[in-house]
């Protein structure tokens, strides 16, 4: 499964750079701020091209190479073929993520000469899947939470292709009650939520809803605003001094986040240095639950709340740690706004044919192909990478953008690294994570407008729809809590087994219509949706078998059904024309409190010079940031350097 999951915000800080004295001869071709790189002194010296790097094809200006298809694709660089010893390199990244070609870049704009391999531990995209005629789709898209905008800027993005398609996605909340709110997308502003739609006739808030209404006291007039909004009869319409509660719970909770910023985008924090901000210790500590009984969050706004921080990270939310989830959404921004997400145009690869022009126009030597076997190491020392079939690439530098178990135990070896440290990443499987499910949905039918479907599809034939909106199915918390009770997938996501109550277990998800924001991946009418829905045990494991393919067959019929539920929760005649679906599975981030320790331990635990780890354990949170990628380059780039005295 391709993970291209990092993070970082640092404001424009340069990665450590080699003298301008030192850098391979080089052409200046103008003085945009985007490309431009720094000599010691920290002085621009204008932009920088790497001589000497192999161009198999001829890369154009934009750097991209060999031939253009007719949809304007340039196929792949040619490869070497058989095994070669190649000497002299100076840096070689593992790992085509976001990370990996961030990585690639920042090194090879210092001067340092980059081989990247793309296609390590699998880790680059796969084709998009055909789900059915004329509908594809990427599992691995999502909205962007925290990618750092200086990095986007710095490595000139946009003039390689990336832009935006939504720079700040609107979200709609479905309620167990059948009704629907609307928030501008900023978290930060939910208490300014507005009701879309109101409950559904026959629908009425589950018992864990009623719980919440009922600690609630009975409203009073309100003597300063005797116009302001009361609850109904189903406690449906957050009063005014709810509203201003969760208000003032957003306020505290975002100034205790700005302590845990400078390790989210990526700094080297230590545990301990977070103690000194007892709000945001607190915040990282406690239940979810507890903090939502603090914050005097209720009704909709808990609902709301928890099914974002359960999308973060899975813990159960009455347990400690889990509100650790809520402070990972809260630390998140889009193009400066805090709390708020954006989507990239053509999905995450968009972003990812972004990275790879930008890295081969910087000279990067982007090889596929072939895998990483083994690192080089002499003397607790780099020397290069050993391939599988047979080839090595010396060089003193590696960057290793794949997963920790791959990069310690395997590439590394049990050998050679602490055994404390091989357990922490030899653990058993995650209990939970995210089933990621990509749905098909045919246009609507109508005798009126023919095979055609109904004139502006789905959105004229449902009550408060609107594809262009991110949605949230909002559980009750009982019933969230509930989608942990053991690893049964009939029952994960199934919302209660035969003669339970329909709320009694109940995932969150989180639904986006990707049809209008990716070109040519649905048909006229028709809508093609990722349904991302936490929690969700992970599929069958073990040696490929007749028994073992048919319990993952098995395990992919419940998650595509739970998406369909999903669905339906916006609205029955959704979740019925699906006409098909594909899953797949992802493990959870860890809460930050857990995170901290495990990011250290994945950054500085192989004790090898000139190996340098920013793969997803390097990160905390979910969603393509750069920061851990920023980072690796940062100290690679200062220990080229130093070898160049």
């Amino acid at each position: 499964m391709a993970d291209p999951k990092n993070h970082r915000n640092e404001a424009d800080a340069p990665a450590a750079e080699i003298p301008a004295a030192e850098m391979p001869a080089a052409g200046v071709k103008g003085d945009d701020p985007d490309e431009r790189v720094f000599a010691d002194n920290g002085d621009a010296v204008g932009d920088v091209e790497p001589q000497g790097v192999p161009d198999p094809d001829g890369a154009d200006e934009d750097g991209r190479v060999g031939d253009e298809g007719e949809d304007g694709e340039r196929s792949a660089p040619r490869q070497p073929k058989g095994p070669r010893v190649e000497g002299g390199r100076g840096a070689v990244v593992l790992g085509g993520t976001v990370d990996g070609f961030i990585a690639a870049t920042r090194l090879a704009k210092a001067g340092v000469d980059v081989v990247l391999i793309d296609n390590a531990e699998g880790l680059s995209l796969p084709e998009r899947r055909r789900l059915a005629d004329g509908f594809v789709q990427d599992l691995e898209d999502a909205p962007l939470r925290r990618l750092d905008t200086s990095l986007v800027k710095g490595l000139g993005l946009g003039r390689r292709g990336f832009s935006y398609s939504d720079r700040r996605l609107a979200t709609a909340y479905v309620r167990p009650d059948g009704s629907i709110w609307r928030s501008d997308g900023d978290l930060a502003n939910l208490a300014d939520l507005a009701l879309m739609r109101a409950p559904r006739a026959g629908e009425t808030p589950d018992a864990a809803s009623t719980d919440d209404i009922a600690r609630r006291e009975p409203p009073s007039p309100d003597a300063a605003n005797p116009g302001a909004t009361q609850p109904d009869a189903k406690g449906n319409e957050p009063t005014v001094d709810e509203r201003r509660a969760c208000a003032d719970f957003m306020e505290k909770a975002l100034s205790a986040v700005v302590a845990l910023e400078p390790l989210l985008r990526g700094s080297d924090v230590r545990a301990a240095d977070l103690k000194a901000d007892e709000a945001a210790t607190r915040l990282i500590a406690a239940s979810l639950r507890a903090a939502l009984d603090a914050g005097g969050a209720v009704g909709v706004f808990a609902d709301a709340l928890a099914a974002e921080a359960t999308l973060e990270c899975q813990v159960r939310p009455d347990a400690p740690l889990s509100a650790g989830g809520l402070a990972l959404r809260l630390s998140g921004s889009s193009l400066g706004r805090r709390t708020a997400l954006s989507f990239p145009a053509g999905g995450v690869r968009g972003l990812m044919d972004a990275l790879r022009r930008g890295a081969q126009a910087a000279g990067v030597d982007i090889r596929t192909g072939v895998t990483p076997n083994r690192l080089l190491i002499e003397r607790d020392r780099v020397e290069g990478v050993s391939m599988d079939n047979g080839g090595q690439i010396r060089a003193p530098i590696v960057v290793d953008a794949g997963r920790a178990r791959t990069a310690y135990l395997e590439r590394i070896g049990r050998d050679l690294i602490d055994v404390d440290l091989g357990r922490r990443f030899d653990g058993p499987a995650a209990a939970f994570g995210v089933a990621r499910v990509a749905v098909a949905i045919a246009a609507p039918d109508s005798a009126e407008s023919g095979n055609g479907g109904v004139r502006g599809g789905w959105p004229k034939v449902l009550d408060a729809f609107d594809p262009a909106l991110r949605h949230v199915v909002a559980p009750a918390f009982r019933a969230l809590v509930g989608a942990y009770a053991g690893r049964d997938v009939h029952a994960a996501g199934r919302g209660g087994r035969d003669g339970e109550d329909d709320g009694a277990r109940e995932p969150a998800a989180e639904i986006l219509f990707t049809h209008g924001r990716i070109k040519g991946s649905a048909p006229a009418g028709g809508l093609v949706a990722i349904v991302r829905i936490a929690p969700f045990p992970p599929p069958p494991s073990g040696p490929s078998g007749s028994d073992v393919d048919a319990d993952v067959s098995a395990w992919r019929r419940h998650a595509e059904a739970a998406a369909r539920r999903a669905l339906g929760r916006i609205d029955p005649a959704l979740g019925a024309a699906v006409v098909a679906a594909d899953a797949d599975w992802t493990p959870a981030p860890e809460p930050p409190a857990r995170a901290i320790a495990l990011r250290r331990a994945a950054i500085h635990g192989a004790g090898v010079e000139g190996y340098y780890f920013c793969g997803p354990e390097a990160q905390i949170g979910i969603g393509p940031g750069g920061g851990a990628g920023s980072a690796a380059a940062e100290a690679a780039a200062a220990f080229y350097k130093e070898r160049r005295r």
